[in-house]
Parts: C-alpha cells; structure tokens; sequence
C-alpha cells in the first residue's frame, strides 16, 4: 500500500525502525519495519521474549529531529501509546490483547526532549497470560505511537485505527509510529497452539476425525516453509559462504509480507537462541520420544472425533512436549488433519516446533 501524500510525517519526532533511521518517511518499499531497535520489553526473558505471568514494561526511545520547526530547542509533553497485537487482525488498537490494556493500550510519559536528543518513555505493567503465549505459536506484535505539544505534528491514536491494511502498515508513513514484533514464552517447557476445526456445510452437521502424528525422516522444508520459520523471533538466517539466498517472486512477497518474509538456507546454519547470543546451531529432526497431543471439547489424544454443527467452527488445541534430553536445534514435526466420517481430507496443517 502506497502512502498518501497526507500521510506522510518526517519527524519532528520519530521512533527508528532500523537502526540507520534518521526519520524520513515514506519507507519505501514498505518493508523491514517490524523489528524496531526504539521498542523493546523489560522484566521478560530478554528484550524481545515476554514470561507468562511476568510484568514487563515497554520500552520506547522517541527521538527529536536536529533542527525543529520555528528553531524550538526542544519538544514538550511526549506522550507514547503502546498495544500489544495479535498480527493476524492487524497491527494496532483493533487487534490489541486485554492482558495488554486491549485498544485501549497502555501509555507513557517523557516531559522533554530536546533537539538532536531522545528519551525513553515505560510503558505498563504489562503481564501476559497463558492465551498470549498460545495465539499464533506465542507470536505478537508491540505497535507504538508518540505524539506532543507543537511544534510536534503527531497525533493520538484512537481506538478504530492504526492497524495494517492491504499487506502494509502505516509505520512507513508516518515517523511517529512504530512497530517491535515479540515473543511469549511459557514457562513449563511445553508449546501449545490454538487453531479451528469448521464445517463448511451450512445445511448440514457434519462429523469429523483429527489427527496428530509425528513427521519422520529427512528435515527438508519446501520454499514457504522455509521463508516462514524466520517468523520466529528466535531464528536468524546466517549468511553461507558459496551459498545462494533463495529467493521468491516478488509478486508472491508483496501477498505474503503481513508474514514477514525472510529467508532461510535450506542446508545452512542458524543462529536459534535468545537475544544476544552467538551460538550457531544446525536444526535437526529430533531422536527422542516426547508427548503430543490434541484438546478439544470432544476430548484428548493424537485423534479427535466430533460433530460440528452448520457453518460452526470449534477451537482445537495442540501440545507439543520436548524430551528434557533434547538440545537447542531439536525439530518436532506433526501433521495435522481433518476428514470426514467417510474419510475425505478437508483440511489440515504442517506443525514445526524448535527448541530454542
């Protein structure tokens, strides 16, 4: 999505995006915004890994442009609103989580910032739950705004706005926004997930079997799987030496760019762990047993049988459990699919969980 030309505020305050930001906007072409070096979380893991049942604060440097219109020496009043976001709704107040103040955010304060300077402004408590850690594999985004007295031009942000729209966001227009995508962690060493089971008939109930199983043999990913386990926050690919990047059709990047498309080396190393680690490992298919399982109303185990009504969906958890002998790079694969009483395949997805 282009920005228009109303859209389009260069500062006078600004939150990076990359760390060679100087706050000229528009950011094009609009991508590589989401990983702001200006947001970060404090009292989690790290800077970028939220605990379950923790409080964290959020973290945001809002900087001032050297030369301020009408020569003023510096801004007064900052004001920074934060949500916390389920990214598949969109980035901003629409999507944002109540453990997190929901579109209403949490706020922060700085009294002054002065010209060529910048400060940083808490926001929160925040304190994630267990459901944060479950939505789309503990993946969240934190969507940050700023705003002051004149000479400043940003704007509060209400309730209704700020969310991604067509595939972009309007972090690339506007200075005063910005965007940290994070994670939430649990803390019993288990990953669960959330996902559906529907029937599309809508005349009739329908009957359905899920199922759970292991994916055995050789770790090979095709070229979207590849390019989206980089959505972890966790995962970095590393450059490899003689080693061609692969790489997607940009048409297929523009649909895909809400994901986050980086790449990965199909064979090459990564760099799996926290933040400020350097440690290079290789994933690989994991050689112990661990336990896994499906959790629905109609019960536990690696197979589910239940009637869903017309045009109904039910929730559908997933747990996957890790051996306490396996190492970081440990990769468990399942397969997870619906069919009908007669044995039809309607629907289904590929799970892959990494220790990091």
């Amino acid at each position: 999505m282009a920005c228009q030309q109303n859209e389009i505020k260069s500062g006078p305050l600004y939150v990076k995006y990359n760390a060679a930001d100087g706050g000229s906007r528009a950011i094009e072409p609009c991508t590589g915004f989401w990983s702001s070096p200006d947001v970060w979380i404090e009292g989690g893991v790290d800077a970028g890994t939220a605990r379950v049942g923790v409080p964290n604060t959020i973290k945001v440097r809002v900087r001032a442009l050297p030369s301020l219109p009408g020569g003023a020496s510096a801004v007064e009043n900052v004001n920074v609103q934060v949500w916390v976001s389920d990214f598949t709704l969109g980035v901003g107040p629409n999507s944002g989580l109540p453990s997190a103040g929901g579109a209403v955010g949490l706020t922060g304060y700085i009294a002054s910032i002065s010209a060529g300077g910048s400060n940083v402004a808490g926001c929160g408590p925040w304190t994630p739950v267990q459901s944060d850690s479950q939505l789309n594999g503990g993946h969240v985004c934190i969507a940050a705004n700023c705003h002051a007295d004149p000479p400043d031009n940003g704007v509060q942000v209400p309730p209704n706005s700020f969310q991604a729209v067509d595939g972009s966001s309007k972090v690339c227009c506007d200075s005063h926004l910005a965007q940290r995508n994070i994670a939430v962690r649990q803390t019993d060493g288990n990953l669960r997930f959330n996902m559906f089971i529907n029937n599309l008939d809508e005349q009739e109930p329908r009957e359905f079997v899920v199922t759970m199983s292991p994916v055995r043999g050789a770790l090979r990913f095709p070229v979207l799987e590849r390019e989206l386990l980089l959505t972890s926050p966790f995962i970095q690919r590393l450059p490899v030496r003689g080693h061609e990047v692969p790489r997607i059709d940009d048409r297929l990047r523009r649909e895909l760019e809400p994901h986050e498309i980086r790449h990965l080396e199909a064979r090459g190393p990564v760099r799996l762990g926290l933040a400020g680690e350097r440690q290079e490992i290789a994933l690989h298919r994991a050689r112990t047993k661990a336990p896994f399982s499906l959790d629905s109303k109609f019960g536990e185990g690696p197979k589910i049988v239940g009637k869903i009504g017309p045009g109904k969906s039910i929730p559908l958890g997933l747990q996957i459990g890790f051996n306490k002998r396996d190492k970081k790079g440990t990769m468990r694969s399942f397969e997870i699919v619906q069919r009908t009483a007669a044995g039809q395949v309607v629907g289904g997805a590929t799970i892959h969980a990494i220790l990091a």
